[in-house]
Formats: structure tokens, sequence, C-alpha cells
């Protein structure tokens, strides 16, 4: 299928969620991110998140650790019924903050795929600094991977990243139904820094 960049989107958590939920996963899915967030592992018992900051629970609760992303009923049931394509579920318990057991949550892995971010596409400029007295930045302008290499998923991953794409069309109907803590970034307009 052939991309328009113009209507597809980066997923990402929404920074201007001020005390919203964090959880910690257990240490034996430390090293597992990255296969949990692929679909390429399929625990045998639950994940075991924990508290580890805010108290606003949103309908995706971020970890902090590349790949362990936890999605509610709420979304999950937007997911199926609404046919979007690209994504399987596996099983968590999450604990708050005083060990209470929250119910409503899944883990979320993305099984959609395009090719890998054609970084060589992306026009490189410098952004000011983030503080006072500090360097300017080098970022690529965009993100674009080859038009024969999507496999049309609704929410997919460029290979070989944890960059998490979605359509236009899953976009509006996560916006229409308000969902809590992500936020969308036009992949011709998404900003990411320069390595090495």
């Amino acid at each position: 299928m052939r991309p328009d960049y113009q209507h597809l989107y980066e997923l990402r958590e929404d920074h201007g969620a001020q005390g919203a939920f964090r959880a910690t996963p257990e240490d034996r899915v430390l090293d597992h991110g990255w296969d949990l967030l692929y679909g390429n592992m399929s625990p045998t018992q639950p994940v075991r998140l924990d508290h580890q900051m805010g108290r606003y629970l949103n309908d995706v609760v971020w970890t902090g650790l590349t790949g362990i992303v936890l999605a509610s009923d709420r979304m999950i049931a937007l997911l199926r019924d609404g046919g979007f394509t690209g994504w399987q579920i596996y099983p968590v318990l999450l604990f708050g903050k005083r060990s209470e057991n929250i119910g409503g949550y899944h883990g979320l892995s993305v099984a959609g795929r395009c090719g890998p971010i054609d970084w060589s596409r992306s026009p490189k400029e410098w952004r000011g600094p983030l503080v006072p007295n500090g360097d300017k930045l080098q970022v690529h302008c965009g993100l674009f991977f080859k038009k024969d290499e999507w496999d049309g998923s609704d929410i997919f991953l460029a290979r070989d990243s944890a960059i998490t794409i979605v359509t236009e069309h899953l976009r509006q109907a996560l916006q229409h139904l308000k969902m809590r803590n992500v936020s969308f970034e036009r992949l011709t307009e998404s900003e990411w820094r320069v390595q090495g």
C-alpha cells in the first residue's frame, strides 16, 4: 500500500497530561520491552506493573520503558469494534500507589509494519537551545519510509524502531472519543534529533 504521509501520524505520549499515572514493569520483562511491543513475545502469565508516579488513570498508561504501553478497555473496544488493524494485546496486572489492583488495562503490542525510517529523506535543520545558554539541536524534519514497505495497517511500527504510526482514520476515532494521554504528530511535521 502506498502511504500518504500527510495522513499518517506518529502516536506519542501527551506530555501535557499533568499528573498522569505512570507504571513500572516487573524486572522479568525489563529486557523484553521490544519483544512485547513488536508482538514477538506472548507472556505465559500476566505482566505485573506497579505505580511509578502520577494519580490520574488515562486511556493509555506509559511506562517510560520502550515497548511497554498499556491501553484501557475503552481503547481496546474502539480498536476492536472499529475494525482497526495492526494491534494485539497481552494480559497485565496493574497496581496502584497503595498496591491496589487496577483492572481494565491490557498490554498493547503493535503487529502492523512499515520499512525502516529513511533518514536521508528528512531534511536537517537547527533548533534553538532547550534551555538558556544551551546548545542548539540539529533535527530531522519529517519521517518517511519506502512507499512499498507498508502493510496497510491502521497502527504500525517503523521497522527497527519504536516509532508507532497511526492512520488518519484511527487518529480521528481516538480524538472523537477523547482518548486521554495520547498525542499525534503528522509524519511530515515530526522532528527527531540527529544522532551522532
